[in-house]
């Protein structure tokens, strides 16, 4: 996720991820980086499945890095919200 620097709250785009695996469960990790390849550090971080809304939230390390554990198989959205970072949304 690459998150523009503003003056305000943002919104990351919404991301829809499919998750397949042979285990009814998995892991989603990933980094949260500015433009400029910096992480982004306490952005909140909320993975939603798409067909039971269930959604569960975290919020990025000092690295910018996050961890979703014991994610059902399935289709999610991923949102991130960061201090003083704009969306930049896709096409």
């Amino acid at each position: 996720m690459i998150l523009a620097k503003r003056g305000v709250l943002g919104l990351c785009p919404i991301i829809a991820t499919t998750l397949f695996s042979q285990f009814e469960t998995s892991e989603v990790l990933c980094t949260v980086l500015d433009p400029s390849g910096v992480p982004v550090p306490n952005a909140t971080v909320a993975l939603t499945n798409q067909d039971t809304s269930i959604e569960m939230k975290t919020a990025t390390d000092s690295n910018g890095n996050y961890d979703f554990f014991n994610v059902k198989v399935g289709r999610y959205t991923v949102v991130v919200e960061a201090t003083e970072y704009l969306c930049l949304a896709p096409g």
